[in-house]
């Protein structure tokens, strides 16, 4: 009985009649080994939630899967090998990893996708109401109101710049109250002209439309001639 083996064939056996005197022939013809393929599978979910990705592409050398209503996915077929897969789907965060893939064996690459951080679409837009100047005892003050389309905007912050004829500019900052409306006070003036410019205004949902409104005003002092005027 002979026994041939080769690396990558399957073996064989056979028995062979030896005659004295003669010699006996005994050929093989091995059959070569077909390895087993392997197979790679998973889930694909979201990272905050642990609800699957539908739809996530999961890509490799040579293949895409993508995944199905329960964020799974399969390719199949494989050489044994390591693979590099990379997993992208709309709104996250792509992934890659390493899976080694053995023969006859399914191997399980999971991903966890990072959602991608998104800014919320604006409720409207906002914009200077009104901006008055008027005189409130020794002092000047500054009132703004803040619209939108649904009415007064509370909690907007404003700010202003106040520039006075004689150079010299001043800053403020303030938000509004539940009526939108914020004041900003220039304590004891002098006998100048002075010019308030809205310089920006922010409210959480919404965006500042400078087109709209108003963003400047006009006060003018003159104690000399027992006058104070306001022009816009």
């Amino acid at each position: 009985t002979l026994t041939v083996t080769a690396a990558d064939y399957t073996g064989s056996t056979k028995s062979v009649s030896v005659t004295e005197g003669q010699t006996a022939a005994a050929d093989f013809a091995l059959v070569p080994d077909v390895p087993e393929p392997g197979n790679i599978a998973g889930t694909v979910t979201d990272e905050d939630t642990g609800q699957p990705v539908i739809g996530a592409v999961v890509t490799g050398p040579g293949f895409t899967a993508t995944t199905d209503a329960q964020g799974s996915y399969s390719i199949t077929d494989l050489a044994a090998g390591v693979y590099t897969l990379t997993v992208t789907a709309t709104d996250y965060t792509g992934s890659t990893k390493s899976v080694t893939v053995t023969e006859g064996q399914t191997a399980t690459a999971d991903f966890a996708l990072v959602p991608v951080a998104t800014e919320p679409e604006p409720d409207g837009n906002i914009w200077v109401e009104t901006l008055n100047f008027n005189l409130s005892g020794r002092d000047l003050c500054l009132t703004a109101v803040i619209m939108s389309d649904n009415g007064p905007v509370a909690g907007a912050e404003v700010k202003v710049r106040i520039s006075s004829s004689n150079n010299k500019t001043s800053y403020f900052r303030g938000v509004t109250d539940s009526r939108g409306t914020v004041k900003f006070t220039l304590r004891n003036p002098k006998q100048y002209t002075y010019t308030a410019t809205v310089t920006g205004v922010t409210a959480a949902g919404f965006v500042w439309d400078s087109s709209r409104g108003v963003n400047s005003a006009t006060y003018t002092l003159d104690t000399s001639s027992g006058t104070r005027r306001k022009t816009r």
